[in-house]
């Protein structure tokens, strides 16, 4: 017999180990700043662990609950959640009518051809169902890490989607990214200046013609293939595989960096799960032309090495991974070993009682070097004999994360 999984559809699906991240940006025909949520995939039922009967007889396969591949806004001004409306016509051929007009323009914007250089890849107006992927929002057009040099946010902050498991178990490896042009028909055609790949967006004297970004639900995603660089002593990231992996977004090197995560061929038959500890980048693309060459309409991965001297964390899963930018660091925070257990550690004051915390690690990018120094946070301000001072004293995996600054947010 069949397997299946009910679920309803009168609304947003509950789900779990779904991608999210938050958008700002300005709609000019609305005359008003847009703050949205985008959430995509995640797993639903299903929920039970081992092996399967089939027809009386236990299989070798395990089960995996039903997964997702819905793309939707959250609205943080009217609180509700919507299914985005995706553009990208998918068109083979170029747009072949006018484009003297905004309406013209928008119809062309969403067919164009000149921001796709393979037909294999207009199909795609929808990243795959995955569960266990990052997904992060990248803000600049460029690295911030020069006080000297200003640099202005990116009009619309663009979302990447990578790593996590396929409905079928497999686990998707690093060169399929999505890229996300919330509100947006995707990325502004290469004959407006600068080409730089960024979300199709209204600028009065560069590009007038734009319809882009609207108020409403909807956005375009699409699909790139970061290139094999092992012959030039890279990385080819079509080997790289990272399930429950954590990522977050450097705008002082411009960069996307992802750490740890699981690694198998496939889920539904691994009996032992494999972890990974290493730091991999991601620059992402800088052109929108055809001719470009992948590594800058794709977007290229590198690995990045520990320093000399650098401590070594455990290599985990289910990790939270920011950037605090104040002091120039990664700041990791828990997870799971490879083996399943939560990793913790235990903090001793000089008064009071001992407790364990979740692991808590930073790391510092050396530039000269090109390399990442690890150091375990160990000293604590907490304390477990007063209530307001009681950190979690477990294990802490799967949660949602953002690092708030001292400063603190308007």
């Amino acid at each position: 017999g069949g397997l299946g999984s009910w679920s309803r559809a009168d609304g947003i699906p509950p789900r779990r180990l779904a991608g999210m991240a938050s958008v700002d940006y300005y709609a000019p025909a609305a005359n008003s700043t847009i703050h949205r949520a985008i959430l995509f995939g995640g797993e639903v039922g299903n929920s039970a662990s081992g092996a399967f009967a089939l027809n009386g007889t236990e299989s070798t396969q395990y089960l995996l609950p039903a997964t997702l591949a819905d793309t939707w806004m959250y609205d943080y001004t009217a609180n509700i959640w919507n299914r985005v409306k995706l553009q990208g016509h998918g068109y083979i051929d170029a747009y072949g009518g006018g484009t003297s007009s905004v309406a013209e323009q928008t119809e062309s914007r969403n067919s164009f051809r000149a921001n796709v250089p393979s037909p294999a890849t207009l199909a795609e107006l929808t990243p795959p169902p995955m569960a266990g992927a990052m997904m992060v929002a990248r803000t600049y057009p460029g690295p911030t890490l020069t006080p000297s040099v200003s640099v202005t946010p990116l009009p619309i902050p663009e979302i990447f989607l990578f790593g996590g498991r396929s409905q079928d178990g497999s686990y998707l490896p690093l060169n399929q990214v999505y890229k996300f042009c919330a509100g947006s028909t995707g990325e502004k055609p290469a004959t407006v200046t600068p080409d730089n790949a960024s979300c199709d967006s209204y600028e009065q004297s560069l590009n007038p013609l734009s319809g882009s970004p609207s108020e409403e639900y909807t956005g375009r995603w699409i699909r790139k293939s970061p290139p094999d660089l092992s012959s030039t002593g890279g990385i080819n990231s079509a080997t790289i595989k990272a399930y429950l992996g954590a990522a977050t977004y450097d705008p002082l090197h411009d960069r996307i960096v992802q750490f740890g995560g699981t690694y198998s061929s496939l889920a539904t038959t691994e009996t032992t799960r494999s972890a990974s500890n290493t730091i991999f980048e991601y620059t992402p693309p800088s052109s929108s032309s055809a001719s470009a060459t992948s590594i800058r309409y794709d977007g290229y991965w590198v690995k990045v090495d520990r320093c000399t001297g650098s401590e070594t964390p455990t290599a985990r899963y289910g990790h939270s991974l920011s950037m605090d930018t104040l002091n120039q660091q990664l700041v990791m925070v828990g997870g799971f070993s490879a083996a399943g257990t939560a990793l913790t550690q235990t903090v001793t004051p000089s008064s009071g009682s001992s407790y364990s915390i979740p692991e808590v690690w930073v790391a510092k990018r050396n530039d000269l070097s090109d390399c990442y120094t690890w150091r375990q946070i160990k000293v604590f301000g907490n304390s477990v004999d007063i209530s307001s001072q009681v950190p979690p004293t477990t294990g802490l995996s799967h949660s949602a994360y953002t690092f708030i600054p001292s400063t603190g947010y308007n």
